[in-house]
């Protein structure tokens, strides 16, 4: 007689458990990709942003053609001197290996000219936050708060709050363990909004780019020089840029910053090379939320 013989079905290879070791290993490069994203996006000098358009015509019924080139002329200033509300994401390589996370840079504006310009980074393993509060004055952004706050896995947890006072000219930055009040400089910017100082100055074709920052407990001085114009493919399409370098005291760090004119000069790319031949480049993912255009 004959009888089917059931045999038990053999397991896929695919559905067959990882050794608790190579768990643990993919856990941890998983979470040292997050971390390292996290540490790189934070240590480029980044992005900026530019022009709310104010519109400007001549009051009264008895406007003449020079009136009308004075409203023109004021017009093109004004475009070239004020700033748009966006919204940028940005992804990074490492060594050209992508970094999982994204990092995003905004621009809202608040009642009385006052402005936010804030970034945000987050992965598993980490999250950064950074906002300026601060007000615009034709090209120069005038902080009144700047915050900073980072937290992680493989990192302790990290705050500056600092806060401008203008009629004393001085700042107060407390870090939480330790405060300090130092003199604050006419011009000076925080860690966040000279980057859209950076934007306004290319756009009106300023050369010299020299700002005043307030680091942590001090005012510092960061340079730039413009390379030239490079047209450079993104994910939005082939951009025509302006290719900045970042100029340091010492060679062991080059930084090249790529802004795009089609987009009001905002920044679409960061490349830096540090030593020990690392490598990373930061680039525009997407734009939303965005009032920049290439005719302002």
């Amino acid at each position: 007689m004959h009888q089917d013989v059931k045999t038990a079905p053999r397991p896929l290879a695919s559905l067959t458990p990882l050794p608790p070791r190579l768990l643990r290993k993919n856990r941890l490069q998983s979470l040292l990709t997050d971390t390292l994203f996290i540490l790189l996006i934070v240590a480029a000098p980044l992005f900026a942003n530019t022009a709310n358009a104010e519109k400007v015509s001549a009051k009264g019924s008895h406007s003449n053609q020079t009136s009308s080139s004075r409203s023109l002329e004021a017009s093109s200033t004004a475009n070239k001197t004020t700033i748009l509300p966006f919204e940028a994401h940005y992804s990074a390589r490492w060594n050209k290996v992508p970094l999982r996370g994204v990092a995003v840079r905004k621009l809202t504006f608040n009642a009385n000219n006052q402005h936010e310009f804030s970034f945000s980074a987050k992965t598993l393993a980490a999250k950064v936050q950074e906002s300026s509060q601060f007000s615009w004055q034709r090209c120069s952004p005038r902080p009144s708060a700047y915050l900073y706050e980072r937290k992680g896995l493989l990192k302790r947890k990290k705050t500056l709050l600092q806060t401008f006072n203008w009629e004393n000219q001085q700042v107060t930055s407390n870090s939480g363990k330790t405060s300090s009040t130092f003199d604050l400089p006419e011009q000076s910017t925080d860690k966040l909004s000279y980057q859209l100082a950076i934007r306004c100055d290319l756009k009106q074709g300023n050369t010299v780019l020299d700002y005043q920052v307030v680091d942590k407990k001090r005012v510092k001085q960061y340079s730039f020089k413009i390379i030239g114009e490079e047209p450079l493919e993104t994910p939005l399409g082939i951009l025509n840029t302006v290719k900045v370098e970042r100029i340091r005291d010492a060679n062991e760090r080059q930084t090249f910053l790529w802004f795009a004119k089609e987009l009001d000069y905002l920044l679409v790319k960061l490349e830096q090379n540090d030593t020990g031949a690392n490598h990373y480049v930061i680039s525009i993912k997407a734009l939303h939320n965005s009032q920049v255009t290439a005719e302002q």
